[in-house]
This record gives structure tokens, C-alpha cells and sequence, in this order.
């Protein structure tokens, strides 16, 4: 990302001024301990191998506060009848390299992170996870009891974008 980008997204965002832009290799970033209530990140992940998805993921969810949350939003298989297969886009026929990967194995790679899913809401093309910390790695007196376990079976969730 260049400082073009950084300027176009402040712009784009409503709320810039209460935002951090950090531009960094999502390989190496290393977010401050405990210091974000939200942390977006969407369309990135299907350009990482496996091992840099989780490592991100676990740094992302230690970056965040007892009561902070991670929302990723990433593409998911669309061939009818392939949904539970990866796909991947080469130039030769997107322009690009990325492997978009079934909601199950993000499932995997999410628990690898030492993440607990909140709710995942799969839409057309995409999938929307909301994770969280375990509330064993939270202060107890910061955990509202609305934190705890909703009910939510993320594999049934079935709700549209809005």
C-alpha cells in the first residue's frame, strides 16, 4: 500500500480522525498489545500462505482490547457445488495471485490464531467473521455477560449484508 492509498482511505473514511492507518507487510506487522476495540481487515487474507494467515491473526487478536473485536471480510468459493474447495486466481486469469480459501478452513485457521468466532454471515461472494479474543485471555472484569457465548453456530448463521 503507498501513501496514496493511506490518503485515499482516510478520505473514505467518515470517522479518519478516531482511525489508525498503519501501512505494513501483513507478514510482519506487529500491532501494539491490547490497544484496538476494532480491527478491520478485508480482501487481504487470500494473499497470504496459511502459516502468515495465522500468525497475523494471532498478533491482530493481542492487539486487541478485553472488550475489542476482529471482523474479517474475505471472498470464499462461488463455483456451485465447489464451495468447499480452494480457488485460486493466477494473472493468466485475474491479473493477480490469490487463493480464496472454503469458510471451513478459515474456521481452522482461526482456531489455529487462538481466536473464538462470534459470528460468521456468509453473503454472495464473501464471508464476514466477527472474532474475539478467548475470555480466557480477557480481564474477567472487563467482560460483560453480553460477551459470553451467544449461541451462535457460525456454520448456520445465515445472514445478509445490510
Amino acid at each position: 500500500m503507498s501513501a496514496k492509498w493511506l490518503q485515499i482511505a482516510r478520505s473514505y473514511v467518515g470517522v479518519a480522525d478516531r482511525c489508525t492507518f498503519v501501512n505494513a507487510r501483513l507478514e510482519e506487522y506487529e500491532p501494539p498489545a491490547a490497544s484496538f476495540d476494532v480491527i478491520w481487515v478485508q480482501w487481504t487474507l487470500q494473499y497470504l500462505i496459511d502459516e502468515d494467515v495465522v500468525g497475523l491473526l494471532s498478533r491482530l487478536g493481542a492487539a486487541l482490547t478485553d472488550q475489542g473485536v476482529l471482523v474479517l471480510k474475505e471472498n470464499r468459493p462461488l463455483r456451485e457445488g465447489f464451495e468447499d474447495q480452494f480457488q485460486m486466481d493466477t494473472p493468466a486469469r485475474e491479473g493477480r495471485f490469490d487463493i480464496v480459501r472454503p469458510d471451513a478452513h478459515f474456521a481452522v485457521l482461526i482456531e489455529l490464531a487462538g481466536l473464538v468466532v462470534r459470528l460468521v454471515q456468509p453473503w454472495d461472494e464473501c464471508s464476514c467473521w466477527v472474532l474475539v479474543r478467548p475470555e480466557k485471555d480477557r480481564d474477567a472484569s472487563a467482560v460483560s455477560e453480553e460477551s459470553d457465548d451467544i449461541g451462535i453456530d457460525p456454520a448456520k448463521s445465515q445472514m445478509s449484508p445490510t
